[in-house]
């Protein structure tokens, strides 16, 4: 998934304003992005609700580790250096889940980063280059319930059960479709925590997806 640097790089060099002050809109999508990031085992924090300021995953020897199997790792590089570097992000990042199962065909990464007002984004991972995430991709054409979906939606329920402020849930490419179904299919509960869902470049839904009633 190379990154047109043209916008998300420059865009990160030219807006600087908090959250309070601007609200997420476009910035969702650098949001959804970090979701791509393969947290390293020594980050171990990142993998509870404690979690890791984003800042600290920026160390030259985790760079090979951090993009490993993703596409374009430079542009993933320069992005997270841009990331870190604006004064409108400053999250940490919990709550990290990275799922392979080749059997079930399933791909499956998220992560929550949580902002110093209480907020939570909760970033689901698109396709990335193996073999069983493409197989997947290509199972939403035309499956309903697909592994990485079911998933999406305990994993939204248990973040949302977590998070203290507002709730806002996106992802890109595949994680885009991951965030709309999990939104769409929570419990209601959870449900009326969420701000907004956002889809970049998402893939769609087959016609017997779209035609089960909403939550569970």
């Amino acid at each position: 998934m190379p990154f047109d640097k043209r916008n998300v790089i420059s865009y990160l060099g030219t807006q600087f304003d908090a959250f309070d002050v601007r609200g997420l809109t476009e910035s969702s999508l650098v949001l959804a992005c970090v979701s791509y990031y393969q947290v390293p085992d020594e980050a171990a924090a990142a993998r509870t609700h404690e979690g890791i300021a984003l800042v600290d995953l920026y160390r030259a020897d985790w760079f090979d580790d951090l993009t490993c199997g993703l596409w374009d790792p430079d542009g993933l590089v320069r992005l997270l250096g841009a990331i870190v570097a604006s004064p409108r992000f400053a999250p940490c990042l919990c709550d990290y889940v990275s799922e392979m199962d080749s059997h079930r065909e399933k791909q499956f990464s998220a992560c929550t980063l949580r902002f110093p007002s209480g907020d939570a984004y909760v970033s689901f991972r698109g396709t990335d280059n193996t073999i069983v995430g493409w197989k997947e991709d290509f199972n939403m054409a035309f499956e309903a319930h697909v592994p990485s979906q079911a998933r999406a939606v305990r994993y939204l329920e248990s973040a949302v059960s977590l998070t203290a402020g507002r709730v806002f849930v996106g992802g890109h490419s595949k994680g885009g479709n991951l965030a709309v179904y999990a939104t769409a299919m929570c419990d209601p509960a959870t449900h009326a925590r969420i701000e907004a869902a956002f889809s970049h470049d998402g893939p769609g839904f087959t016609r017997e997806t779209l035609s089960l009633p909403a939550g569970r």
